[in-house]
């Protein structure tokens, strides 16, 4: 935490960049460390992530959503759709890739597929299992590796084989 403090001494509270790190390292440290901020500190970090939010409300590097006490799961979705825009599962571009990757019409690196193209893998291993299971015909879980135009092969299931 001690870096934090020192980190926030030194950053231009009017840098997007400078403060905005300086709120992480001190959320972090919150969070790292078991070294507790005093309550001066804690009220001007508070006042600084305030601040920061107001003039920088489209910020990369630090954020915050406002929400009324009587904020239900369905308004907080909206607020958080409305904040950071559809999920991956209704990207457009994203679901053309998806559709091309199954037809067999593309080709996506299959380390890539995880979370982004397979909602339900959330890991390699995660969709490796899928792969195993129910690859056949699903060019979104077919693993294919072709070398030097020697040799090629892919990897789906076969339950007839086994």
């Amino acid at each position: 935490m001690s870096l934090a403090r020192e980190f926030g001494k030194l950053a231009d509270r009017g840098s997007e960049e400078q403060e905005g790190l300086f709120l992480q390292m001190m959320m972090y440290a919150g969070i790292l460390t078991t070294d507790q901020p005093t309550e001066h500190e804690r009220s001007e970090v508070q006042a600084r992530a305030v601040a920061y939010s107001e003039r920088f409300p489209d910020s990369k590097y630090f954020g915050a959503l406002p929400l009324p006490a009587d904020t239900d799961a369905q308004s907080f979705e909206r607020i958080l759709r409305k904040k950071f825009g559809p999920s991956l599962e209704q990207n457009e571009a994203l679901s053309q890739i998806r559709k091309q990757l199954a037809r067999g019409q593309t080709i996506v690196p299959y380390v890539w597929r995880p979370k982004i193209l397979v909602s339900g893998a959330r890991t390699v291993a995660q969709l490796w299992e899928l792969t195993k299971r129910i690859g056949r015909g699903n060019g979104l879980l077919t693993f294919e590796m072709e070398i030097a135009d020697r040799w090629s092969f892919a990897v789906h299931s076969d339950k007839h084989s086994r």
